[in-house]
């Protein structure tokens, strides 16, 4: 007898998966319908990125940019790098201001009815999200966005979960990104989970 509405009345067209921001000025929010990944869970799925454009994007329609794919945990409506953060105001002056580097930050939401993440690779359990993601929602995003589809203007970076993405998408996919920053990533392997050898203790 109580249901959450959406934060945002849904438009004609729009579905609930992924949400549903509204655009800024300087950040934009997309979601697009996977093949892959409806084939996979038999139903409609969708892929969604958040969309950091930086100062000039819309005065010199000739450019085009690399990016920054930042990892991690579902972002929800949240700019990437923090932009708009009420806790780094004095990011949003620099990046606002011209001064800083011209790059595209990008963001993706890549929730699954499991959990907030689907961690940016192809799982058994919830589909080929790596494919998806490098196959489908890049080249999307590389259009509308005006963004350099090369190697070398690609990286990848975040911390914690998205480090361990980060390093995930750089090792998986070479021949896609240039770079990877995995900030205090999780665990990459068991020599060490936490505080345990898988392999070589006998009692975890």
């Amino acid at each position: 007898d109580a249901v959450i509405p959406p934060i945002e009345p849904l438009r004609d067209g729009e579905v609930l998966q992924q949400g549903n921001p509204r655009d800024s000025e300087r950040v934009k929010f997309v979601k697009i319908r996977s093949e892959l990944l409806s084939e996979f869970w038999g139903r409609d799925m969708y892929l969604g990125a958040n969309v950091l454009l930086p100062a000039g994007y819309d005065e010199h329609p000739e450019r085009r940019y690399p990016t920054i794919w930042m990892q991690g945990h579902f972002p929800g409506r949240s700019a990437p790098l923090g932009y708009g953060s009420r806790w780094r105001p004095e990011f949003a002056e620099f990046w606002d201001s011209g001064e800083a580097p011209q790059v595209i930050g990008i963001s993706i939401r890549d929730a699954n009815p499991y959990y907030d993440t689907a961690y940016a690779v192809d799982s058994a359990n919830v589909g080929p999200y790596g494919t998806a993601i490098t196959t489908e929602l890049m080249p999307y995003l590389e259009e509308r966005f005006r963004l350099i589809p090369e190697e070398w203007a690609r990286v990848t970076a975040g911390g914690s979960t998205g480090g361990w993405e980060a390093l995930a998408a750089q090792i998986f996919y070479p021949e896609i990104f240039g770079g990877a920053w995995g900030w205090c990533p999780d665990p990459v392997d068991f020599n060490y989970y936490q505080i345990v050898g898988v392999y070589e203790d006998d009692n975890a």
